[in-house]
Order: structure tokens, then C-alpha cells, then sequence
């Protein structure tokens, strides 16, 4: 098991109610880990370097004492956070996006936390800032919303405002970081001229970008291109791919999904099971799941 998956389940076990999760954090010339402890709804919390305690672990510190400093350096800094003080309510609306997410595995957080559903994802409303190199979300639940004075259509649709779609071929990002040796390998196992390739869908951030399949005139434009209805395979929160419906078989692409987030995708990060296909007459989305197959959708997105 993955060094942060059993830092995890050990902070689960001193934090049952609260929401524990790993992201990767860019800062200017430095990245790593950041462990997020959120209790009590609270949207904020100070991000822990894992790189270290995870070095720290693989010479022989026992995980006792790891998770014991863990909790002990979140315990001095939870408090250092507030959202209000620095933020206006149109500073607040201006760094508003979405963030698609899984809806069976967030039931609690649509309780307090305002939602655009599609098929079985929502997409909430989450503050995204860049700042000196550094990166942070919020996600603006109604406690949040109410103490800055923004309602929650104001924030879900300052959300898909900010949705800037991007669509490019899968097999040329591969190209642009493969290699002279690994480009011709690609070129061996795959048809560099199939007008039905594969494509990515995010946005030019690649923070959040899965929320893009919201943009249904976006999909409706990749359908036009490849002249076929598509599937939209959930990659990770962060972007999704997009195929020709032509000559795939749904509950096939379902058991990639599967095998590809179990081995791949953090379990924060990763959508859904279910595979979506886009009816591109109709302009509704079929939801595919492993053991029924396509099931009836209804129109979604903006």
C-alpha cells in the first residue's frame, strides 16, 4: 500500500468525521505531497509535506511516531488559516470554478455545499487561486458562500463562467514528453493517422479540468470531428478522455476504468466507475456501468 494511502487510513482512525486527503502542491521550483485534514465542514486547512515523513518512514522511523508528528504539526497550524480577512466577495467570485466529483461518495457534502449534477458526478463551486507559484482550492460550502454574502446560484454560476475547455489529441501530449526512442516505440503500437484517436478534455490550468464535460457545445464539436456519438472515459478529476462510440464496446472501456483507478488515480482524485456515452442527436448523456450497460441519461451540462 501507498505510503500516503496508510497515513490516510491512520489520521482516519484519530479523525473519523473529517475529510483527509493528499494533492500534489506546486510552488516555484518545488513540489510535493500535501496532506489537507478538514474537520467540521471547515474548507481550509494548512497542506503537510508527505515527501518527508515518507523519507522518514522508508529509513526506519516507526509510523507511530510519523503519524504522531503528523498530528501534532496540524495541531499547530490548523488555525493559522482564515478564508474571510483577505478575501472580497468579488475577489471570492473571480477565482470561482467547478469541480466535477463522484455524487454517491460526497452524499454529505451536497448537504452543505451548493451542485450542478451530471449523469452520477456533481460539480461544486471551489475557489482556485495561483499565487507566488502556489496553488490552493477551497471549496465554498454554504458556511463559507453566507460569510462572504454570495448566494449559491452566485457561485455556481460565477463557476461556469470560468470553464475554459480544451480539447487536444492524447497521442500528441504523449509525443511532446516521450523521448526520440519512446516516440518511435508509440509509433510502432499505435496509428499516428487515425482520424478516430483519442482526446483529452480539461482546461489550460490542468486543475479541475474534468468539470469541462459540462460544456456540452464543446462535446458536440469533438462528436462533429469525429463524425460519431463519443465516450467520455473519467480520467481523474483533473481531465477526461474522449473516443468515437464507433466499434468500442462500453462495458470493455468500464474494466479499463476500473483497472486504471485502482492502480493509478488516488482514491481523491478518482470520478467514477461508469463510463458516459454522448448522444450527439439527442445532445444527452448515457450512463455505461460495469454490469448493466448503457442506461437512459438525460440532457446535462449548460
Amino acid at each position: 500500500m501507498k505510503f500516503d494511502f496508510i497515513i490516510m487510513e491512520e489520521l482516519k482512525k484519530i479523525y473519523p468525521d473529517a475529510e483527509i486527503a493528499v494533492q500534489d502542491i506546486k510552488k516555484t521550483n518545488i513540489s510535493y505531497k500535501g496532506l489537507t485534514i478538514r474537520e467540521n465542514g471547515n474548507p481550509l486547512s494548512p497542506a503537510i509535506n508527505l515527501d518527508e515523513y515518507e523519507k522518514k518512514y522508508e529509513s526506519g522511523t516507526p509510523l507511530e511516531m510519523i503519524v504522531s508528528s503528523i498530528d501534532s504539526l496540524y495541531q499547530e497550524h490548523k488555525g493559522d488559516i482564515d478564508v474571510v480577512p483577505e478575501m472580497t466577495r468579488e475577489n471570492f467570485l473571480a477565482h470561482t470554478t467547478l469541480k466535477l466529483i463522484n455524487k454517491d461518495k460526497n452524499a454529505e457534502k451536497m448537504e452543505n455545499t451548493p451542485y450542478i449534477e451530471w449523469a452520477d458526478l456533481i460539480a461544486i463551486p471551489v475557489y482556485m487561486e495561483t499565487k507566488d507559484g502556489t496553488s490552493r482550492s477551497i471549496v465554498e460550502n454554504n458556511a463559507v458562500l453566507n460569510r462572504l454574502g454570495i448566494t449559491p446560484e452566485e457561485a455556481l454560476e460565477a463557476g461556469k463562467k470560468s470553464l475554459q475547455p480544451r480539447i487536444g489529441s492524447l497521442q500528441k501530449v504523449l509525443m511532446s514528453i516521450l523521448s526520440d526512442s519512446e516516440q518511435q516505440d508509440l509509433k510502432d503500437v499505435i496509428d499516428m493517422t487515425n482520424p478516430n484517436e483519442m482526446y483529452i478534455l480539461s482546461n489550460p490550468s490542468k486543475m479541475f479540468g474534468a468539470a469541462s464535460v459540462l460544456d456540452t457545445e464543446t462535446i458536440a464539436k469533438v462528436c462533429d470531428i469525429m463524425g460519431d456519438d463519443v465516450f467520455i472515459i473519467p480520467s481523474s478529476i483533473h481531465e477526461v478522455l474522449v473516443l468515437a462510440a464507433a466499434d468500442h464496446d462500453p462495458k470493455e472501456l468500464c474494466k479499463i476504468v476500473h483497472d486504471v483507478n485502482t492502480t493509478c488515480v488516488r482514491d481523491d482524485e478518482v470520478l467514477s466507475e461508469n463510463v458516459y456515452l454522448f448522444d450527439r442527436e439527442q445532445k444527452i448523456v448515457k450512463t455505461c456501468e460495469p454490469e448493466i450497460g448503457l442506461t437512459e441519461g438525460n440532457s446535462h451540462g449548460l
